[in-house]
């Protein structure tokens, strides 16, 4: 009974390698975004799921966790207008993301603005642009999570 459960713990991690299917490590990075023909500060993510997916689920984290909607608009822009993040600041912001494709997944910008021009970044708003950080990275780890955990049983399924 145990070898058997050696042998099956074996063939789902070589099936696992072997579809290249692997454990992700992700970084959160300063960056900008061009955002109404302006360059705008934003923090930044390159991931494995695709955008459609990945997009789904962080609109399900936001409204589950802050009770926010994000809407869709062109050019994948996802935007919230005058919303509260209470953790963030006590200010009415807006809340943007632009999830686009890569050649390997997906690419995830999240930018914040107070009103029209007051963007929050590393200047003047570090610790507001630290709780986006931590708010993106707790998003990461779970969808990561649950994309890795999927896979895996998909693909012990098909063994």
């Amino acid at each position: 009974m145990i070898i058997k459960k050696a042998i099956i713990n074996s063939l789902v991690l070589c099936a696992f390698f072997s579809t290249g299917l692997n454990a992700q490590t992700f970084q959160i990075q300063t960056t900008s975004i061009s955002f109404e023909n302006k360059l705008r500060p934003c923090l930044e993510t390159e991931i494995d799921p695709a955008p459609k997916d990945l997009t789904k689920a962080w609109q399900k984290y936001l409204k589950k966790r802050f009770g926010i909607k994000l809407k869709s608009e062109k050019d994948d822009l996802l935007i919230a207008e005058d919303v509260m993040i209470s953790t963030i600041s006590d200010k009415r912001m807006n809340f943007n993301s632009r999830i686009t494709e890569t050649p390997t997944g997906s690419l995830m910008k999240v930018f914040v603005s107070y009103g029209y021009d007051i963007y929050i970044g590393d200047e003047g708003y570090t610790k507001e642009m630290e709780t986006v950080r931590r708010i993106m990275n707790g998003f990461l780890l779970q969808t990561l999570n649950e994309y890795y955990s999927d896979a895996v049983k998909r693909e012990t399924k098909n063994l």
